[in-house]
């Protein structure tokens, strides 16, 4: 009796052994680093539980004017992928990649995307503007190569990453419609906004609406005399009565969301 339960317990370990060779072994997530919030929003509805992500820059943080620092460079050299925006937002981005000897994949999330350029001032060359979020159609370029690097880089997952980026594609989809519908309902002169900070120029081009910024595309950049004399005069002549209060901006990685009327004020500036 003791030598058939000793038989059966072995047969038994060895079954135990043989399905748990069988078994697939879950993989990893894999590791993303993106450098500011807005990617990382888009990396995280994309990837879903097969991501671990972490943004440089936070969303309450100033990404023209970040430095980074020997930890997030440590961080970066342990990632599978870096995301970033591309088009001149990240000026430290070879420094940092050097740094972390990162040997993963860089993807730019605007590769694709049909830059606005614009001459700063005491500058004479056009330089691109870096903010293109702010048009959910661009939105759509930025979450397909996300969506491609992921399944290129984890091609067990490739469908699960499609399935998601249709979805969040749908989502945009929806949100331009119904912006435009909003919009559709206020006279085209009337669209006219003062902005500390010049970067929603791929939102008005995309809706027709003017911005007027003190401020060029850096938040580093400080307005002159001269320039604010001339905004202040604009908005007198033009009877422009919308301010958008840029603090925090979008592009200080906040997501780009309708804010509450309270952050619009009357801005008609003294005589």
């Amino acid at each position: 009796m003791i030598a058939y339960s000793s038989r059966c317990l072995a047969a038994l370990c060895l079954m135990l052994a043989w399905c748990g060779q069988g078994a697939p072994a879950s993989a990893p997530p894999v590791r993303v680093v993106v450098s500011f919030s807005i990617l990382d929003d888009i990396v995280r509805r994309i990837g879903g539980s097969e991501v671990v992500v972490t943004s440089l820059i936070g969303p309450d943080s100033d990404a023209h004017l970040f430095e980074p620092n020997p930890d997030q460079a440590r961080l970066l050299a342990k990632a599978q992928l870096f995301v970033v925006n591309g088009l001149g937002f990240e000026g430290w981005l070879t420094r940092l990649t050097r740094s972390a000897q990162f040997g993963g994949v860089i993807v730019t999330a605007t590769d694709g995307v049909a830059p606005i350029t614009t001459t700063e001032p005491g500058e004479t060359s056009p330089v691109p503007d870096p903010h293109a979020w702010q048009d959910p159609r661009n939105g759509i370029v930025y979450a397909d190569n996300i969506a491609r690097a992921l399944a290129s880089i984890d091609p067990a997952h490739a469908d699960a990453y499609r399935q998601r980026f249709q979805k969040y594609k749908a989502d945009l989809e929806g949100l331009d419609r119904h912006v435009r519908a909003e919009l559709g309902a206020i006279p085209g002169e009337r669209r006219r906004v003062i902005t500390s900070h010049d970067a929603f120029a791929y939102y008005g081009k995309a809706y027709g609406v003017t911005f007027l910024a003190a401020e060029g595309l850096s938040t580093d950049s400080e307005p002159s005399a001269k320039s604010l004399a001339e905004l202040i005069r604009q908005i007198r002549r033009e009877g422009i009565k919308g301010a958008r209060h840029s603090i925090p901006t979008p592009c200080r990685g906040q997501t780009g969301r309708p804010r509450p009327t309270s952050e619009w004020s009357n801005t008609t500036p003294p005589p």
